[in-house]
């Protein structure tokens, strides 16, 4: 290959580089993961109906919450602004690419009061009594021990504080949105293991198509060690 044509095919290449999409990174996470998550949410919304869920929890101006298996942060928005300035929101996940979209979506909607907090299956590494409610949604059915992260959550709490558990029911009348059926965990098994963990269930609630929604009080805070 002579010189001439060697330059021309060394042009040709750093043309097609300019012009090829590439995958451009927001941090930790491409574009087009922003993307698809921020379509994903807008076909979510039509069956997890946040602010139903939102005006059940009640919450008020200053509390502290703690979104534990939060992902991509679907829920940290409608937190967020319940919590108020003086409140705090903690986005807890074992992934980290999970919370750089969470970042993201913070620092675009001006949400300065999320913090990030990358954790381990069974131990939020929250502080002791740090939490007014913890929250998880659709994140029980993946856990391996769920009795080990609520005895966690136990001590994270404060004080009569309270968990919220959204996930899939167990139910041929709900599979079409989830995890398969025999992936799931039935309600009467997370009440079981919550109450073993110091938990009394207060209330459920029916609203959602394809999910159960079981609020519980601490009543039982065991050791303050973490």
């Amino acid at each position: 290959m002579g010189v001439q044509s060697l330059s021309i095919n060394i042009l040709l290449l750093a043309f097609l580089l300019e012009f090829v999409p590439t995958q451009r990174s927001v941090g930790n996470v491409t574009a087009q993961e922003v993307a698809g998550d921020e379509f994903t949410r807008s076909k979510r919304d039509e069956w997890q109906l946040p602010n139903r869920v939102m005006a059940a929890l009640d919450l008020k101006q200053g509390i502290h919450i703690a979104d534990v298996g939060c992902g991509p942060g679907y829920f940290v928005p409608y937190l967020s602004r319940a919590a108020g300035q003086g409140g705090r929101v903690f986005a807890v996940d074992i992934q980290s690419r999970m919370l750089s979209l969470v970042e993201r979506q913070a620092a675009r909607l001006d949400l300065d009061n999320v913090d990030t907090v990358l954790s381990k299956e069974t131990d939020t590494r929250l502080e002791p009594r740090s939490v007014d409610l913890a929250v998880m949604v659709n994140v029980y059915y993946e856990l391996g021990a769920p009795e080990a992260l609520l005895e966690n959550l136990s001590k994270v709490l404060e004080t009569e504080g309270q968990l919220a558990i959204i996930d899939y029911r167990v139910d041929k009348n709900a599979e079409s949105v989830g995890p398969p059926l025999s992936h799931r965990v039935a309600q009467e098994r997370v009440i079981a293991e919550a109450e073993r963990a110091g938990f009394r269930l207060l209330k459920t609630h029916d609203f959602l198509p394809y999910q159960y929604f079981l609020l519980f009080e601490l009543v039982s805070t065991g050791g303050e060690g973490l």
